[in-house]
């Protein structure tokens, strides 16, 4: 199994397992299939209830989301697809940042050529040989697809040796009451909000920043908790390196 090393914008280098070319292609069958099965649904429901001359309408409107799909999800599920959610893949970053907009709508843009146009022999043949396991929007946009659980976990003492804290100015300097244990309890929390993005890990996070901002004697309320979790965390490895 290939991998790829990442370097966080918290200077955490996580290796992750890239995403096979045997489950890409069973991600991609799964939104296809969901797309016809959900489109023809869709019209067929409609065309019992709308005059015949507004289904035209209803079918250019399916075709314009039909194009977009893959494009829409990615960026509304954070790199995912209903079919990728499905085998466990995601679309990252390979510079450790989040991707955007604007890298979701590069892949999808060589989809036709990749996948559409060359009935995705192109795409094949890169995934299986390129190192990264990208294709050509993957290339252009600088993105990997790789499987969502890491490949091993990452602990303080890793993040100890990773990070470079010369050009680092600590935000919250109590971060150094805190442990080894407690950091890493936190990082848990963190890591599993992202990947289980739901209200219950939600709710988590929030009322570990609560515990902290206590802990350490911060009464500025903040509206982003995990990126002020995040920076303790940060500040902590810096303070006690």
């Amino acid at each position: 199994m290939k991998t790829i090393s990442i370097n966080t914008t918290q200077n955490v280098v996580i290796e992750y397992e890239l995403g096979s070319l045997r489950d890409r292609i069973f991600a991609f069958i799964i939104d296809f299939f969901l797309l016809v099965v959900g489109a023809t649904t869709i019209y067929t429901l409609l065309a019992s209830l709308l005059p015949h001359g507004a289904m035209d309408v209803v079918g250019f409107f399916l075709l314009l989301m039909a194009s977009f799909n893959t494009l829409l999800f990615e960026y509304f599920m954070n790199g995912q697809t209903v079919g990728k959610k499905a085998m466990r893949l995601k679309v990252v970053k390979i510079s450790g940042e989040e991707a955007g907009l604007t890298d979701y709508i590069t892949r999808w843009t060589f989809r036709l050529v990749d996948i559409y146009f060359s009935l995705g022999s192109i795409a094949g043949m890169l995934i299986s040989s390129s190192q990264k396991s990208q294709r050509v929007g993957d290339m252009a946009a600088n993105t990997a697809v790789v499987y969502v659980r890491p490949s091993r976990d990452v602990s303080v003492k890793q993040i100890l040796n990773a990070l470079n804290n010369q050009n680092y100015t600590v935000t919250f300097p109590e971060a150094r009451i805190f442990t080894d244990s407690e950091m890493l309890v936190l990082k848990q929390v963190i890591d599993r909000c992202e990947k289980y993005n739901n209200r219950a890990h939600e709710d988590a996070l929030i009322e570990a920043a609560e515990i902290v901002k206590q802990r350490m004697g911060v009464t500025e309320n903040f509206y982003n908790h995990r990126k002020f979790l995040k920076t303790v965390l940060t500040d902590y490895v810096v303070l006690t390196r």
